[in-house]
């Protein structure tokens, strides 16, 4: 294992809070263990593990990263999602089967959203090669790459893809999954606030689910 993840345990059973843990199991339905470490706490001592065992490279990062997902507890996946975002620079082009690994691997929205949203977005700018996958991720099997390709854009604003949006959101459109139908809404509700006008044609013209038609419009239907 390497120094960082070694250390970074010692730093996280260090400051266990069994007070907390308990209240932040129940919030993901006891799916994942936890320390009882919050964000703050856990952001300053991935910063004191980072100044003491930088990561360099590429490689690095993604020996890093797969030892955080084989971690049990919740805070190990949340840093590793971090260093993702942090460090995405340092990924390759061949690097996106490293993402989609962890994005397919101990799921929950939590982890995905973060890593489709961030690392994923950031990355399909850079790398046409990932942006040109996210066509085949719309057709994937896991729930949760498929709520990746629905969300990676989110962050994009007026440099939306608004054709492959619309598209992905068609073409899951009669899905009754909670996850997809929820990410439908939530990406046509984000691009909303850069083309209003775009996505209340899109939702007038499509069959979608009532939750997704709900949160694409809810900016605007609780004016």
């Amino acid at each position: 294992m390497s120094p960082f993840t070694l250390y970074l345990s010692k730093l996280f059973r260090s400051s266990q809070n069994p007070a907390q843990s308990e209240g932040m199991e129940a919030y993901l339905k006891n799916q994942f263990p936890f320390f009882g470490v919050k964000a703050p706490e856990r952001r300053h001592l991935q910063k004191l593990c980072l100044k003491k065992h930088p990561i360099e490279n590429a490689d690095q990062l993604e020996i890093i990263l797969y030892e955080l997902w084989e971690k049990e507890e919740r805070e190990f996946q949340y840093c590793g999602a971090d260093l993702a975002a942090a460090y995405f620079k340092l990924l390759t082009q061949s690097q996106l089967a490293c993402i989609k690994n962890l994005i397919s691997h101990k799921s929950w929205w939590d982890t995905v959203d973060s890593l489709a949203t961030q690392t994923l977005g950031l990355g399909a700018k850079k790398y046409p090669d990932w942006k040109a996958q996210m066509t085949h991720w719309a057709q994937d099997e896991n729930l949760w790459i498929r709520r990746s390709a629905l969300l990676y854009q989110l962050k994009y604003g007026k440099d939306t893809h608004v054709q492959e949006l619309f598209s992905f959101c068609s073409q899951m459109a009669s899905e009754k999954e909670f996850f997809i139908a929820k990410a439908i809404g939530w990406a046509l509700r984000q691009y909303s606030r850069t083309n209003y006008t775009a996505v209340q044609k899109f939702v007038d013209t499509t069959p979608l689910q009532a939750l997704s038609r709900r949160e694409a419009l809810r900016l605007y239907i609780t004016k």
